[in-house]
């Protein structure tokens, strides 16, 4: 792999539309809130997406979303959450 473009902007990603349906599909099953929403993280599946399809789940945190770093916190429940709809969701996909 080449980092040598980390701490730089990156371009954007198109994740997968199978994936992203199947997460929503899992999601109203159990009843969770999902928020579909844009975010500036290309850089978590830039490389990987080129090869293998990529989605993303985010839990809502405290401290006004901070993310990477130290005083980052999810509530166990709200992790737990996204630990489920991650799981049933592969199971989804898997068939």
């Amino acid at each position: 792999m080449n980092f040598s473009g980390a701490g730089r902007e990156t371009s954007r990603v198109q994740l997968s539309s199978s994936i992203h349906f199947a997460v929503i599909a899992v999601e109203e099953s159990v009843g969770l809130t999902l928020w579909v929403v844009a975010i500036g993280a290309s850089h978590n599946t830039q490389i990987t997406n080129r090869s293998d399809p990529s989605g993303m789940i985010f839990v809502p945190r405290r401290n006004n979303g901070i993310t990477n770093a130290l005083d980052e916190f999810g509530a166990a429940r709200e992790v737990n959450h996204g630990v489920d709809l991650l799981v049933r969701s592969l199971l989804a996909l898997d068939g």
